[in-house]
């Protein structure tokens, strides 16, 4: 009987430690917004650690567009304990900026944010941009999405470019593959 319930705290251990999540500089770290069962919309911010720029505080991790007052906003935040996950989607489709590249879009964004707009400059298309160097909103998995995909036009080019990325991406990866078959037959034949 103490067996078992040592396997059982260890097993809820390790589920535990598997759902803490590790951020590093310039990860998109997603935030959903639920309303009642349905993921509504996602929110969007780069994880900045504890990276020496100008405006962050000691205790700011992440940079964001949020609202702050009255007015809408490029800034740096905490992250305090939320259930935020990594979502590097285009990780694979799009090559990630360097650390300086990605330090330098933070500058440029924190102080040239420009005016918020639903389908050409929100926290998704400044966490796309400060990571890939391109601006992107596309909501997957959301029911913005499914409302974007039937009502807006705007945001018709964005998915065909992000589908023509993500399929790129799945080509060049099973060329990889078989490129490394192909070299693995030739050393061991």
């Amino acid at each position: 009987m103490k067996n078992l319930i040592l396997v059982a705290v260890i097993l809820q251990l390790v589920i535990t430690i598997s759902q803490i999540q590790t951020y590093q500089f310039g990860d998109i770290i997603s935030f959903e917004r639920r309303c009642g069962g349905t993921v509504f919309y996602k929110h969007f911010a780069i994880y900045v650690d504890n990276e020496t720029l100008t405006g962050r505080r000691p205790e700011d991790d992440i940079f964001h567009f949020t609202k702050q007052g009255s007015s809408i906003t490029c800034t740096f935040d905490e992250l305090k304990e939320t259930t935020g996950k990594v979502d590097n989607y285009f990780d694979g489709g799009l090559t990630m900026g360097t650390q300086e590249e990605i330090k330098a879009r933070i500058q440029a964004a924190r102080t040239h944010c420009g005016l918020y707009n639903l389908f050409t400059n929100n926290c998704e298309h400044l966490a796309t941009f400060v990571r890939y160097g391109e601006k992107f909103s596309l909501q997957n998995g959301t029911f913005v999405a499914k409302l974007c995909s039937k009502t807006s036009r705007s945001c018709t080019p964005l998915k065909k470019k992000a589908e023509e990325l993500i399929e790129n991406a799945k080509k060049e990866a099973e060329c990889m593959k078989k490129s490394e078959a192909s070299s693995s037959r030739k050393h061991n034949g």
